[in-house]
């Protein structure tokens, strides 16, 4: 299979789906970095891996759509949308670039959960907000 840019953000998904940490491994460049959707979730790879390896039975999700952004000939910048199986609709955005070994890598990996603007008006968004601090 032909190392691409989409090609480490194919593999962090199927790695999550199948539990495969050794595979989440080679999708990220050593140090990069993961932010997911609760402010506690400020990690570097090495333990998002270790994270799947104590949870072997990994996180569902499926990809709707992906958009690759060139930013030079070595790094391109991502924004793909993802369906969890249990929270719903994802993004997930950040950085591929190439790696020493001649492999693109994910650097950073940022994901977060998609709100649409309406339910951030009136009444919709006091309902927001007082989920948010319930959750805190």
């Amino acid at each position: 299979m032909a190392n691409t840019p989409s090609t480490p953000l194919n593999f962090h998904l199927r790695a999550c789906r199948e539990g495969n940490y050794k595979l989440l491994e080679s999708a990220f460049i050593l140090g990069g970095r993961f932010l997911g959707t609760d402010d506690s979730e400020k990690w570097y790879t090495n333990y998002l891996i270790q994270l799947l390896r104590e949870n072997p039975e990994g996180w569902t999700m499926r990809l709707r759509s992906r958009k690759l952004y060139s930013v030079s000939q070595e790094v391109y910048e991502f924004c793909e949308f993802l369906d969890h199986k249990t929270y719903g609709p994802f993004r997930g955005s950040g950085l591929v670039i190439v790696d020493t070994d001649k492999r693109w890598k994910i650097l950073s990996y940022y994901m977060s959960c998609s709100v649409p603007n309406h339910a951030l008006e009136g009444d919709s968004l006091s309902r927001y907000l007082m989920l948010i601090k319930a959750a805190q």
